[in-house]
């Protein structure tokens, strides 16, 4: 997972946490943050906020607005310190 700082999160009420941040990071966490695994954008635009849509998905805001989430996971989880599990 790129490193970078993170900005705004949301968790829902399931313990789904997404968090946003620089360069256009966008990840999740479905075990209470023992891992992440990274939500590919097309924007590399900064993100500073996370909020839940009436459908169950997510929109970002930051540089130049806001934009809905990518829900679909990248195939390998990250740790938090952003090291890729086997």
């Amino acid at each position: 997972m790129a490193r970078g700082s993170l900005f705004g999160g949301h968790i829902n009420s399931e313990g789904v946490i997404v968090l946003a941040g620089q360069g256009g990071t966008v990840v999740r966490s479905e075990n209470d943050g023992e891992s992440f695994v990274p939500l590919p954008q097309t924007s590399r635009r900064g993100l500073h906020g996370v909020a839940p849509t009436a459908d169950g998905g997510y929109v970002v805001t930051g540089e130049g607005g806001s934009e809905p989430v990518v829900t679909e996971a990248a195939s390998q989880p990250s740790t938090a310190k952003g090291e890729t599990q086997p």
